[in-house]
């Protein structure tokens, strides 16, 4: 193998597979990137072992094709501290090692068979569907915050992202919810659905996919019976599914409305800033207050007591207690300036209707 590429591009083609590269692998080949020169430039993959298969590919110069298996972290930190604006990777037929030229830079590095390396995934029958990438991109980061975090030990379904085609609106709803939060939005389809279906993937692996969504104008989702394939214009993520059917979370979205208020979205945001500094360590939350075109968040705790009030267009009363990190962030992921609050009691779930979607959180009791 002997090619020849930007230093630049190959870092960037190297970055969204490394991302699924396990930094404790159960075997030394899912250490490792296999990098592969053909007829239409370079291609770079991963493998976790167990739910994602990344690739990515990159124009460059192929004087002789071929493929090897390179340490990734090693790998990484070499790139990280080239200088020259172009990278040449050579390795003789039947030998374990390969040359790195980068400037004044050469590098002996070691590799493995690339015919180890776990194969590419094929896409079995399934669903394709096609969506404006952008589109895409905004919709995941706007409701993955809402997802399990990854260390956390819960159902697997918390730390994943449902997914369910809505044949006849031509549209795909995407939902995380973690027990406590809920954020969904609809997302249009360029072209039309067949049938309607739900599927759940790890919501980390989705989000680092749409990451290295720039400049692209559409992904195709491939929907299989076992994984869901992004394809991107460089970048193709194959993710396993989670088992299992997803909550119903329809049910969580208020529907006895009995107070509501537009807020200016700014405004909340600094008052919980400003409640935050008076929490430090400690679990303690926020209570909002509306009435009389005011809402009016406070607490105490033992650094002292805290209230600010802002002004609201509003309907009705609601006094309800709220952890002020799942409020802070459903507002800072609202796009709209002013966003429209709906209470259906101190004991149920606080509604925010946005364009795209809408948002949930579940409150806290308070003694009051």
């Amino acid at each position: 193998m002997k090619v020849t590429c930007k230093s630049k591009e190959l870092m960037d083609a190297f970055k969204p597979v490394i991302k699924v590269i396990p930094k404790k692998a159960g075997k030394e080949i899912l250490a490792c990137v296999k990098i592969v020169a053909g007829t239409g430039g370079l291609s770079l993959h991963g493998y976790d072992g167990f739910v994602t298969y990344a690739s990515a590919k990159m124009e460059c110069t192929v004087d002789q094709m071929g493929a090897i298996c390179v340490d990734a972290k090693f790998l990484s930190d070499l790139l990280a501290k080239l200088k020259g604006t172009e990278v040449s990777i050579t390795c003789e037929p039947g030998t374990n090692e390969a040359h790195i030229t980068s400037g004044r830079a050469k590098f002996s590095v070691p590799v493995k068979d690339p015919e180890t390396f776990p194969p590419e995934p094929t896409y079995e029958e399934g669903t394709t569907l096609c969506v404006d990438a952008q589109i895409l991109k905004e919709g995941v980061a706007g409701i993955a915050f809402c997802a399990a975090e990854e260390n956390v030990e819960t159902n697997p379904m918390l730390k994943g992202i449902a997914l369910r085609i809505n044949p006849d609106l031509r549209s795909i709803d995407i939902v995380a919810l973690d027990g406590f939060r809920v954020a969904q939005k609809t997302l249009p389809l360029l072209g039309t659905a067949v049938q309607e279906r739900t599927v759940i993937i790890p919501a980390v692996q989705v989000s680092n996919f749409t990451k290295t969504l720039v400049g692209e104008q559409k992904v195709y989702v491939h929907i299989g019976k076992a994984t869901v394939g992004f394809i991107g214009d460089t970048v193709v993520y194959t993710i396993q599914q989670i088992a299992g059917k997803f909550y119903d979370y329809q049910q969580f979205k208020t529907k006895d409305i009995e107070a509501s208020c537009k807020v200016d979205k700014d405004q909340l945001m600094g008052s919980i800033e400003r409640a935050q500094v008076m929490i430090g360590n400690e679990h303690i939350p926020i209570v909002v207050e509306m009435k009389d075109g005011i809402l009016d968040v406070s607490l105490k705790t033992n650094r002292g007591r805290f209230e600010e009030e802002t002004p609201c267009e509003s309907e009705g009363t609601a006094l309800v207690g709220f952890n002020p990190r799942y409020m802070q962030e459903m507002l800072a992921n609202a796009k709209e300036a002013e966003v429209v609050l709906k209470f259906g009691g101190s004991r149920k779930p606080v509604l925010c209707e946005v364009t795209d979607g809408w948002y949930v959180v579940l409150p806290v009791n308070i003694n009051r």
